[in-house]
């Protein structure tokens, strides 16, 4: 939890009403608060702004009667508590703190979601696989569907003076970024902003050079950077690829110094040509690399 967002949030709202009204636009509601005191006060306000009472720490101390409740603020400091609050500076950008809220929210959910999986097991040996799966595919189906925020409505129609005058600006045959299959190009209309390609094949098929190549296409073709984040191969194997790529020379005899000397491949000192003009183009590219076996979802981000 983050104790500081929550006080900034109480506090913003005894100060000024157009706090609470971005917190309940950003859907933050009583039980996101991790301490107990806070969602109290915050359920207060809500109540008071409900009925068009003015906020401030004395309306909201005594506007709450349930005496469980009340002792949960007294504990927490009480009266002098929500005082220290309205006479906090106010803070700007609020959403962060509304999102930082409900962002340790969600991870205690998930965190006693999990717990409540793993107390289940030990107690039920009887369940089988398939029970088990679909106890926990419930569970966390509950969580996305309960925690996944839609988009805002949009009117159709509002934006389209724009995007065609962004066609005419930069007339195209694809919208989107082309990765160098044009008939694959062609029907997908390339690759647009939001697009999670899935290349799916047997092992040891050809997916990572595929790749590579889209990669090679995007970057170098199109000018744009490009993060290869790669989790079985390192630098060094993916750098003499890319080199085999640009370059026209086998892997194989790069990595094995065949390009000093002259083979079926071509002679020494055209091939040590094309690697010194493919390690330029390297070079001048954006492409990044990182090597995570290990990755994760907060790694990769």
């Amino acid at each position: 939890m983050n104790p500081a967002s929550e006080r900034v949030l109480i506090a913003n709202c005894l100060n000024n009403p157009d706090t609470i009204i971005e917190c309940e636009s950003e859907g933050l509601l009583p039980k996101h608060f991790a301490i107990k005191a806070n969602e109290v006060l915050y359920m207060g306000i809500i109540y008071l702004f409900s009925k068009n009472v003015k906020i401030d720490a004395l309306s909201l101390y005594n506007v709450i009667k349930d005496e469980k409740a009340k002792k949960i603020v007294d504990d927490f400091g009480g009266l002098e508590y929500i005082m220290l609050l309205q006479q906090s500076p106010r803070t700007e950008n609020i959403k962060m703190f509304i999102h930082d809220v409900i962002k340790y929210y969600l991870r205690r959910v998930i965190y006693n979601t999990c717990d409540n999986i793993q107390t289940r097991m030990m107690l039920d040996n009887k369940s089988d696989t398939d029970e088990i799966l679909g106890y926990t595919n419930q569970e966390v189906t509950n969580i996305i569907l309960e925690h996944t925020k839609a988009d805002e409505v949009y009117k159709m129609g509002d934006k389209v003076s724009e995007r065609l005058q962004q066609r005419v600006e930069h007339p195209n045959e694809l919208p989107g970024i082309e990765v160098g299959w044009a008939k694959y190009d062609r029907v997908t209309k390339g690759a647009k902003p939001g697009d999670f390609i899935v290349v799916c094949a047997e092992s040891k098929t050809g997916k990572s050079v595929t790749l590579l190549n889209w990669a090679k296409h995007i970057t170098i073709n199109n000018k744009l950077p490009i993060l290869w984040i790669d989790t079985e191969q390192g630098e060094e194997e993916q750098e003499l690829r890319l080199l085999s790529v640009l370059s026209q020379i086998p892997e194989d005899e790069i990595d094995m110094g065949l390009f000093t000397i002259d083979t079926m491949y071509g002679e020494a000192t055209d091939k040590i040509k094309r690697l010194q003009e493919a390690q330029k183009i390297m070079k001048e590219s954006e492409f990044y690399f990182v090597y995570m076996p290990d990755f994760t979802l907060e790694k990769v981000t």
